[in-house]
C-alpha cells in the first residue's frame, strides 16, 4: 500500500513533488520521495527490506544533508520476527477477529510519552486492504498525563466512570468508543465498529491486563 502523505502543521494536504534514486539499502537502490509543504529539511526514504516487505523512513528537521542522515539511520535498522513488547494484553477479543496492525510510538520531544494500539478485523488476509479496514476493533494504551487546558487533545472530558476510573463513552448505531483515564498511570481506549455486543467495550476493558506500573513503561524503540 502507498504510505500516507506526511501531515503538515498548516493543514494543507501534502502531494508528491517528485522521486529520485536513493542510496543502496539492503542490496538495492532506494527511492527518495519529496512532498510539498515542508517548512524544514525533510527526507523520505522507501526501500525493499524483504521480498514482500517495504519500509519507509521520514527524517524531518535538523542540519546537514538530511538524505545522508536518513540513509545512515536506515542502515542501522534491524528487521526480524521478534515479538513486539506492548504495555498490555487483552484476552476478550472475539475468536472470529484477526489482528491486522500493531502500532507503537514514543515521543522524542516529550520523554515518557508513548502510544501503542492493536487493530483487529473480521475479514480474511486475502481480502483487499480497504475491506479489512472497513470494520475494525482497536484497543489502544497510552501514558496518562494530567491536562487542564480544555483545548489540549489530551484533556480529560469524562461523562461516566468504569470500575472507579473516569471515562468517556460514546456510541451510535452499534459503534462504540470508550476511553478510560488513569488506569495505573495509563489511558485505555477501545473503538468498536459494531463487532462487539452492545456494551461490549466495557466488558472488553475488563479483560485488558496492563504491565506493572504502566506509567514507567517505554517502548523497545529507544535503547
Amino acid at each position: 500500500m502507498q504510505p500516507p502523505a506526511p501531515q503538515r502543521d498548516s493543514g494543507e494536504p501534502a502531494t508528491v513533488r517528485g522521486t529520485a534514486v536513493g542510496p543502496v539499502l539492503n542490496g538495492s537502490t532506494s527511492t527518495v520521495v519529496t512532498y510539498t509543504g515542508a517548512d524544514a529539511p525533510e527526507a523520505i526514504l522507501r526501500w525493499r527490506y524483504a521480498p514482500d516487505g517495504w519500509a519507509q523512513l521520514r527524517l524531518y528537521g535538523g542540519t546537514g544533508d538530511v538524505t545522508a542522515t536518513a540513509a545512515r539511520v536506515a542502515r542501522s535498522l534491524r528487521f526480524g520476527d521478534d515479538p513486539v513488547p506492548l504495555p498490555g494484553t487483552v484476552t476478550g477479543v472475539p475468536a472470529g477477529l484477526r489482528p491486522i496492525t500493531v502500532d507503537v510510538t514514543e515521543s522524542l520531544e516529550q520523554p515518557g510519552s508513548w502510544y501503542a494500539n492493536t487493530t483487529w478485523s473480521p475479514e480474511p488476509a486475502s481480502a483487499e486492504p480497504g475491506r479489512q479496514r472497513a470494520r475494525t476493533l482497536t484497543v489502544a494504551v497510552s501514558r496518562y498525563r494530567s491536562v487542564t487546558d480544555p483545548f489540549d487533545k489530551a484533556n480529560v472530558d469524562p461523562n461516566t466512570t468504569v470500575d472507579g476510573h473516569r471515562a468517556k463513552f460514546g456510541g451510535l448505531r452499534g459503534n462504540e468508543s470508550l476511553t478510560v483515564y488513569d488506569v495505573g498511570g495509563a489511558t485505555v481506549t477501545i473503538n468498536d465498529d459494531a463487532l462487539l455486543p452492545a456494551g461490549g467495550t466495557r466488558a472488553l476493558f475488563r479483560t485488558v491486563r496492563l504491565v506493572p506500573e504502566p506509567a514507567t513503561w517505554h517502548t523497545h524503540l529507544l535503547r
